[in-house]
């Protein structure tokens, strides 16, 4: 009777353990079809995807791609331009930014808090093409990150910080 209780404690232990590895390793969040391209360590701390610039040129088309759904909150701060925002292992608080003129020649931005992040989400903003309305801050191991999603002028594409991953 002593064996068979030390050899079921071994393996309620063992079973314990090797699910607590699955879920740690291997558990996707029900939302991803597929992992996401991040690699390990490469200090990138948001997934960002361009949806569009228009509503009807709205392409969903590498949401599908890695997600099983495409119902994310959308944190609206106008403007026509979508994308999706992925947080990797980390919080994004969301602000609205706003120019006041002081006088002729000063302007000066304004941040409103909105809200707190931490699954993907869809963000519309950018009602100018000269200034971004939409900041994006995180917090990781004692640095923080700021971003504003927009269209280069230069050339079109998304602008991308060092610590975001733009997905394609």
């Amino acid at each position: 009777m002593k064996k068979f209780c030390i050899v079921l404690i071994v393996l309620v232990i063992l079973v314990g353990v090797s699910i607590g590895i699955y879920l740690i390793f291997f558990n996707k969040p029900a939302y991803l079809k597929t992992e996401l391209p991040f690699k390990k360590d490469d200090g990138k701390h948001l997934g960002i995807i361009y949806i569009g610039g228009l509503k009807q040129d709205y392409d969903y088309t590498i949401v599908d791609k890695y997600f099983n759904t495409r119902d994310f909150e959308t944190v609206d701060l106008e403007g026509e331009e979508k994308y999706l925002i992925i947080p990797r292992d980390c919080e994004v608080e969301v602000y609205s930014l706003s120019m006041d003129e002081v006088d002729e020649q000063d302007f000066v931005m304004r941040e409103k808090y909105i809200k707190t992040m931490d699954k993907p989400f869809y963000i519309t903003c950018n009602v100018s093409d000269i200034i971004s309305n939409s900041l994006l801050r995180v917090n990781k191991d004692g640095t923080q990150y700021s971003y504003s999603p927009y269209i280069s002028l230069k050339d079109g594409s998304v602008f991308v910080e060092e610590f975001i991953l733009q997905i394609e």
